[in-house]
């Protein structure tokens, strides 16, 4: 048998205060950020500081407040894909300075994911790869024989929803 506890109206008040009071929303939405937004949000603030740009210059900017800006370098609010671009541009930096060093949380996210170097040495071997083909390719002076190398691959690996085929 269970017992029902009944709470007097003034344990019922505090309780909502705790619930609702703003010092436990920013407790419970930070349980709810993902890594990679916070570190991009401190790379932002660590970026913006490096420059000696205030988060009211750097706000003005951009169209948002100082405290925008805030929530942003804290990870309490995310980023979107357009307002990195903008700071990427605003600072003279890529893009992947943002997660220049970032270690993937293997507890927060359900795969392991690739680093940064692991996928540039990937991307770097296709491209040699594709470089070598290229010119095997052009070496080919008849017409027909390069028609029918491309219709052979084509053959081999067919176009499927442009799926890259590994």
């Amino acid at each position: 048998m269970t017992t029902t506890r009944i709470y007097s109206d003034a344990e019922r008040e505090a309780i909502f205060k705790y619930i609702f009071s703003r010092e436990t929303k920013h407790k419970i939405k930070k349980l709810c950020e993902s890594p990679v937004d916070i570190y991009v949000g401190k790379r932002l603030k660590k970026i913006r500081k490096s420059l000696g740009v205030s988060q009211d210059e750097l706000g003005s900017l951009v169209g948002v407040t100082s405290q925008q800006i805030q929530k942003y370098e804290t990870g309490y609010n995310r980023i979107s894909a357009s307002r990195l671009y903008e700071f990427s541009q605003i600072f003279k930096k890529p893009i992947s300075d943002f997660y220049k060093d970032y270690e993937v949380d293997k507890y927060y996210y359900n795969f392991i994911g690739r680093q940064e170097k692991e996928l540039r040495e990937i991307e770097n071997t296709r491209n040699k790869e594709l470089i070598e083909l290229v010119r095997h390719f052009n070496r080919v002076k008849d017409h027909n024989l390069r028609q029918k190398i491309i219709e052979l691959i084509k053959a081999i690996f067919p176009i499927q929803n442009n799926r890259v085929y590994d």
